[in-house]
């Protein structure tokens, strides 16, 4: 007897534009049954954003990196 198998689905380590659109269904899915899915998913997304930007920076910017940190620090805490 044959045992299926499948992939498994890794949504959250994806960066949402790297998603495919099954991934993204999926994505879509989860959030709009749970805000705080939808809320954890937005905030990953932030800090991607941010990363990016301090790898970008190196150690030519450290001052925008930090700025940067601190607006994504605010972000998380407002977000409760």
């Amino acid at each position: 007897m044959e045992t299926l198998r499948h992939e498994p689905l890794d949504i959250l380590p994806n960066r949402e534009k790297d998603m495919t659109e099954h991934q993204r269904s999926y994505l879509e899915r989860y959030q709009r049954l749970s805000k705080d899915l939808k809320r954890a998913h937005e905030l990953k997304e932030a800090c991607n954003v941010w990363f990016e930007i301090a790898k970008a920076n190196r150690e030519n910017n450290l001052l925008d990196t930090k700025e940067r940190l601190y607006q994504f620090y605010d972000v998380v805490k407002a977000s409760g």
